[in-house]
C-alpha cells in the first residue's frame, strides 16, 4: 500500500466522526464532551492522513500539537490549525470527567467547519497524490 492509499483509508475514518459531528448540533442531546472527542479524533485522523501522505511515521498520541508539529517540521504552515489544540482535552481528560459547568460552551457550527476545513485540505493533497 502506498503512502497515499494509506493516507485515504486514515481519511475515510476521519469522515466517519466528521459526518458525526453534523448531526450532533443539539447539545441537548449530545454534550460538549461527546461532540469535542468526535472533533478531536477527526482533526487527530486528517492529521495522521497527512503526516502519512508526507512519507513520515505519525507517533502514537493524541495531542494534536504534537502532531501538527511534524507537518510544520517538515516545511508546511499549520499556524492556522493551532486553535485545534484546544480540543485535546476531549481525547481524555473529558472521556474520564465531567466538564466544569463554567467553561464555556463549544461553537459547535465554528468546530465543525474548523474541522471540515482540515478534513478537506488533506482529501485534496491525497487526490493530488493518488493523480
Amino acid at each position: 500500500m502506498t503512502a497515499a492509499e494509506e493516507a485515504r483509508d486514515l481519511l475515510l475514518l476521519a469522515d466517519s466522526h466528521v459526518n458525526a459531528l453534523g448531526g450532533m448540533g443539539d447539545a441537548r442531546t449530545f454534550d460538549d464532551a461527546v461532540f469535542g472527542f468526535h472533533a478531536q479524533q477527526a482533526a487527530e485522523l486528517a492529521l495522521k492522513a497527512w503526516i502519512t501522505l508526507r512519507g513520515v511515521a505519525y507517533p502514537r498520541t493524541h495531542n494534536l500539537g504534537a502532531l501538527l508539529n511534524l507537518p510544520r517540521d517538515s516545511g508546511v504552515e499549520t499556524a492556522p490549525l493551532q486553535d485545534l489544540i484546544e480540543l485535546n482535552r476531549f481525547a481524555i481528560q473529558y472521556r474520564y470527567e465531567s466538564i466544569d459547568p463554567g467553561e464555556p460552551v463549544l461553537d459547535r457550527a465554528s468546530m465543525l467547519d474548523r474541522v471540515s476545513a482540515l478534513r478537506d485540505r488533506v482529501a485534496q493533497l491525497i487526490r493530488e497524490a493518488l493523480a
